[in-house]
């Protein structure tokens, strides 16, 4: 068997753990650093629970036969730095917390399902930037999300390409700033967990499950407390808005540049107390209105198409401003 059951704070260093028919290394309530060490064929690599804190640093995680790297509830603090998290069914789930950025030098493709995966609700408040990882094979871009929730102060940076998978039900609530800037090459795209288009089947169901409007929640941008306007382009939000709206924002701005929003159970986009700026964009297929406007702000829809919606295409309340200026004909 591995190294089980760390209840303290300990440190592993320059340690080799190989071949348990369970898990390698085990943490429950503890503080745990491993420093240039070595976990391999394994059932599971490392295992946390309790709000166990870890930093791993300089250490190679393979071959292991379910995930690299899991921690079932919050690791209060850590980091992740310059580790080889490859070759396992799945690298890792994590709390948003404690997921690295690029500069942190972390490889975690190929394993057999590429991805990241965060654990229930959540919480980021320091900048986190989620990137694409490639390996000759192998590519890592989805990120699934079951439920999320980034603090005033912090910006969230989505680099072209990256896929957001959210879980059934499940919220993105954006209290700083999102900074998602696709291009149309390598669009940006939130859907469903359950949407084998974008990022394969990475919930590995096969055809059991398929997506379908309002499965998961709202993308939502919270300005109560120190707004700071958010910036979307060449993105794609599919089959969210369980309630309210698909993409959301409240008392903070939001600009929406070449963002296709479809398939919401409710509306496409709503806006509250704020300004939202749309050029070429389209608002399609949602069972309530395209884009809707509530109390207050300012906003424009340039170029932009809003189509095929159960409700209103366009729906401004009062005490608003609306500036729309049609796209071309086609």
């Amino acid at each position: 068997r591995g190294l089980g059951d760390v209840y303290k704070r300990q440190l592993l260093e320059r340690v080799n753990v190989f071949n348990s028919k369970g898990t390698g290394i085990s943490l429950y309530s503890s503080s745990l650093i491993i420093k240039d060490s070595d976990i391999q064929n394994n059932e599971m690599g490392i295992y946390g629970n309790n709000s166990a804190d870890l930093t791993l640093e300089n250490s190679t995680i393979r071959h292991n036969r379910s995930w690299g790297l899991k921690l079932d509830k919050a690791a209060l603090i850590g980091q992740l730095k310059n580790n080889t998290i490859t070759d396992n069914y799945k690298s890792m789930q994590i709390p948003a917390s404690l997921m690295p950025n690029p500069s942190d030098n972390n490889t975690l493709v190929p394993n057999t399902i590429n991805g990241v995966w965060f654990i229930n609700n959540s919480k980021r408040s320091e900048d986190l930037t989620l990137g694409l990882q490639q390996s000759e094979y192998a590519e890592l871009n989805t990120y699934h999300f079951s439920g999320f929730s980034l603090d005033t102060g912090s910006t969230l940076t989505l680099e072209p390409g990256v896929i957001v998978k959210v879980e059934d039900g499940k919220d993105v609530i954006v209290k700083g700033a999102l900074d998602a800037v696709g291009t149309a090459e390598k669009p940006i795209v939130f859907t469903s967990i359950h949407d084998d288009t974008a990022g394969g089947d990475s919930n590995v169901n096969g055809n059991e499950s398929s997506p379908f409007a309002g499965i998961w929640g709202t993308l939502k941008f919270d300005g109560l407390t120190a707004p700071t306007a958010s910036t979307l382009t060449h993105v794609d939000v599919r089959y969210g808005g369980r309630s309210d709206a698909a993409i959301y924002a409240n008392k903070v701005d939001v600009l929406l540049d070449h963002v296709s929003v479809s398939q919401s159970k409710t509306r496409g986009v709503l806006i509250a107390n704020a300004s939202a700026t749309v050029t070429n964009s389209e608002l399609f297929a949602n069972n309530g209105s395209g884009f809707f406007q509530l109390t207050g702000g300012r906003s424009s829809l340039t170029g932009s198409r809003i189509y095929a919606n159960n409700g209103h295409g366009i729906y401004v309340s009062n005490n608003t401003c609306l500036l729309y200026t049609s796209p071309s004909p086609r």
